[in-house]
């Protein structure tokens, strides 16, 4: 689905400048060139932050020198969320204008999916009209139908008994 190659791209790209600026950066420890994020090598599999990242070795200074450092570095990730054209697939947009297009995009096929599924759903209630129409069986009337024969057969029997039960009596009259 292209929404969900579109949206990992976005997450890539995303995890892909974090790890770049943060690598560049300095932890309390003095540490430096840590990734935040692991990125997998296989399309599709999750990115999942770095365990081994903890307070003391977070990148948040741009330099080693006087640490605690000056913050820059959290500045410049916190600057990540309005660069323009970190994400390949939308250049020229910032991260929430790719999701946002990939949201639209989403929006977009999911409303197509629903007029495809009523139209569908209109065109079988149709068809079945048409069946119906064609083979004229319908089985409430032929229900009715059905009962109705019955309740006649019913009468029917009761008119032979009846006659049988005149004859039966004519014939003992006679004989007698």
């Amino acid at each position: 689905m292209q929404a969900q190659s579109n949206l990992n791209q976005l997450a890539t790209s995303v995890a892909s400048a974090v790890n770049t600026v943060h690598q560049s950066g300095y932890g309390l420890d003095g540490s430096t060139g840590n990734q935040l994020f692991l990125i997998p090598g296989s399309a599709g599999a999750p990115i999942v932050i770095n365990r081994a990242i903890n307070d003391q070795n977070l990148a948040a200074s741009a330099t080693a020198t006087g640490l605690p450092g000056d913050g820059s570095n959290a500045t410049s990730l916190a600057g990540l969320a309005t660069a323009i054209g970190l994400d390949t697939s939308y250049p020229g947009s910032t991260l929430a204008q790719a999701f946002s297009a990939i949201a639209s995009d989403f929006g977009r096929t999911v409303s197509s999916a629903d007029a495809n599924q009523t139209r569908a759903s209109t065109t079988l209630d149709s068809l079945q009209s048409f069946k119906s129409s064609i083979t004229g069986v319908s089985l409430n009337e032929q229900l009715a139908n059905l009962v109705q024969f019955q309740n006649a057969l019913e009468a029917a029997g009761r008119a032979v008994q009846a006659a049988n039960d005149m004859t039966n009596f004519l014939i003992q009259s006679i004989s007698q």
